[in-house]
């Protein structure tokens, strides 16, 4: 990305995540999450976290249980996660791009990618690269904001009526929501079996006409084939 990213990431969304870290993440929801992407993980598997940002409210709670190795595109937020990894302290952690993962093609038996897609303009180009680094057999899991939730659809119109060049040229830090319908259908072609829960950890119907259309975020589970 570019260097306003890169800034952008290192200056501000780490301090954000840091006074997060007081008030979230300290629920059943995240809980949920975290032991149903521990239970894709084999006895002595890999879990792969990219864009982990400074490592909470997940990173701690897996490398306790896991062997791990992480990237983020701040390095800043990566030196926050070390000395909160748990029983993990040896994980690899690198700085790197979701588009260019540092990772080799399928070192991850459970990939996850935690409230980082949503700021990647270039949706499809970062999910290849997860789905790359995702081995035979495993399990990708990202979460996504809902564009077909009608509040969120609104939101969108309105701020592109405000600021119409974002859509073109989108700032650093700016989310983008996904129309999951073609996330789901991309992930099929790919041969994916797929999973999706709320944002509580809850599972949901897969269908295209399922109630996920109402939920704002979703959690996509994407079974690899062997």
């Amino acid at each position: 990305m570019s260097p306003s990213y890169q800034r952008y990431f290192d200056e501000s969304y780490a301090d954000f995540w840091k006074e997060q870290t007081r008030r979230y993440g300290h629920d059943e929801g995240h809980q949920r999450l975290i032991d149903l992407v521990s239970s894709l993980v084999p006895e002595g598997g890999l879990l792969l976290e990219c864009g982990m940002g400074n490592g909470f409210p997940f990173t701690r709670a897996w490398s306790a249980r896991h062997r791990l190795a992480g990237c983020d595109l701040s390095v800043r937020a990566l030196t926050m996660a070390r000395p909160d990894l748990g029983g993990g302290a040896s994980a690899r952690l690198a700085g790197a791009d979701l588009r260019a993962l540092p990772f080799r093609t399928g070192a991850g038996q459970a990939v996850v990618c935690a409230r980082a897609l949503n700021y990647v303009p270039q949706t499809w180009q970062a999910l290849d690269e997860l789905w790359r680094v995702t081995a035979p057999g495993g399990h990708l899991v990202f979460d996504a904001f809902n564009r077909d939730h009608p509040p969120r659809r609104r939101a969108a119109l309105r701020a592109a009526l405000r600021r119409p060049w974002r859509t073109l040229f989108p700032a650093p830090g700016q989310q983008h929501a996904l129309r999951i319908s073609g996330i789901l259908d991309g992930l099929r072609a790919r041969g994916a079996s797929l999973s999706l829960f709320d944002d509580q950890g809850f599972p949901l119907p897969a269908q295209a006409s399922a109630p996920w259309r109402d939920q704002p975020t979703l959690w996509i589970v994407a079974g690899k084939p062997r």
